[in-house]
């Protein structure tokens, strides 16, 4: 306010009732997207006023424009190391496996765009590029100079991965019950034993929903990631004791259980607004990356699993020893979802107002003091047609700026 007093301070704004997109590009995730993003939208903090309609006064609001909500896709886009293990450290799959790296977990290779900026002028050509002839495992898996380093980590595709991840493992260990405490974790599978893998998970994936009704029978050996979301990783996770009685290797099910109780702990805490000691954080992490390696030596870590065990403390530290729900991408997988939705109930006659459209009612839906003025209406009516206060003054003010343009003009 005038005073200089704080009076609306935004508890989740990453939340999908709170988002507004910068812009709407209709282009794949690539170099030259993301390039282009960068120089467009930075990272800044800019404050400005605002002049609120049929009021006397204003009011100053601080913007904050941050990379919060950025996939791995993404993420190996901004850092250039598309051909690394992790797009964050040195490590490659033999240290993660390495019992004694577990003990380093608190020394960092590098983080900074200027670090990585470093690593990658030491292999380029006279182009200017990224000399590919080189090894990627001497050039540490990097194919182009880095844009930037993002702050954060994923924390909603963390969940899902890492579920995926656990649920891989179960199957191998129903699949192969008598010989999977002879595999390491560089075994290869041929095709039938990736199909006998894939029908161990689906039996697997039934027995699941038919005792706890979580639904995972999209997940497939060559689907990683397909078909779970949040909520359904979450309750499996939870649900630990009870989805590992349903394993009929039962050597592995108590293994598997103890980790899985481990590491819904680290990503409930990832994924909080709860304030705790990072060290003793990266601690569990360390001992739950050593339970792994020594109860599960068949097991493959992921990049995924690697960056939670591994890094995840280091982001929970710089955010003042608080999760990381802040960071999180899953408003702007909601929000993306609500775009489909509005683009396919709008208008279908071209591209640009089709668009316009979507943008309208994603803003009009998902503002609060409209949302608001829609309670207690009629749910029921044809077309969701819902009948606002239009004599009110904001309502007016909102209604007359969100109006589309006709596809004439």
């Amino acid at each position: 306010d005038d005073t200089g007093k704080d009076i609306f301070v935004n508890p989740k704004p990453n939340s999908c009732d709170d988002l507004r997109p910068l812009c709407i590009v209709a282009s794949p995730e690539d170099r030259e997207l993301v390039s282009h993003l960068v120089d467009k939208y930075p990272v800044k903090q800019e404050p400005f006023e605002i002049n609120l309609p049929n009021r006397d006064h204003s009011l100053q609001v601080i913007p904050t424009v941050r990379r919060t909500m950025l996939d791995g896709k993404v993420r190996t886009l901004f850092t250039g190391r598309g051909g690394g293990f992790c797009n964050v450290c040195k490590k490659d799959i033999d240290d993660v496996h390495d019992p004694q790296s577990a003990e380093n977990l608190m020394a960092m290779d590098f983080r900074t765009k200027e670090d990585l900026e470093s690593e990658a002028n030491k292999y380029l050509d006279e182009s200017g590029n990224v000399d590919r002839s080189i090894d990627s495992s001497t050039r540490l898996g990097i194919t182009e100079k880095p844009l930037d380093m993002p702050d954060g980590m994923v924390v909603l595709h963390a969940r899902i991965n890492v579920t995926s991840f656990l649920l891989q493992h179960i199957a191998k260990a129903e699949a192969f019950s008598d010989t999977v405490s002879t595999f390491n974790y560089r075994r290869q599978f041929n095709q039938e034993e990736r199909k006998k893998i894939d029908q161990a998970l689906r039996l697997y994936a039934r027995k699941v929903f038919k005792k706890i009704k979580i639904q995972i029978l999209q997940i497939g050996y060559s689907q990683t990631g397909n078909g779970l979301i949040g909520n359904s990783c979450k309750g499996f996770l939870a649900n630990a004791k009870e989805v590992c009685r349903l394993m009929t290797n039962k050597e592995e099910a108590i293994n598997i259980h103890r980790v899985m109780k481990r590491i819904f702990v680290i990503l409930e805490l990832l994924g909080s607004n709860i304030v705790f000691n990072s060290s003793r954080y990266a601690e569990y992490c360390r001992k739950t990356r050593k339970m792994i390696l020594h109860s599960m030596p068949w097991c493959r870590i992921t990049p995924t699993v690697h960056m939670v065990l591994d890094h995840s403390w280091e982001w929970i530290k710089r955010n003042g020893d608080k999760g990381l729900a802040q960071w999180s991408e899953e408003a702007l997988e909601a929000t993306q979802k609500r775009m489909r939705d509005n683009r396919n109930r709008g208008y279908k006659g071209s591209t640009r107002q089709n668009l316009l459209n979507a943008m309208v009612r994603q803003e009009l839906t998902t503002n609060p003091y409209i949302q608001q003025q829609l309670e207690g209406c009629c749910k029921e009516r044809k077309n969701n047609v819902h009948r606002l206060d239009t004599d009110d003054p904001d309502v007016q003010y909102l209604l007359r700026m969100s109006v589309p343009v006709n596809s004439s003009n």
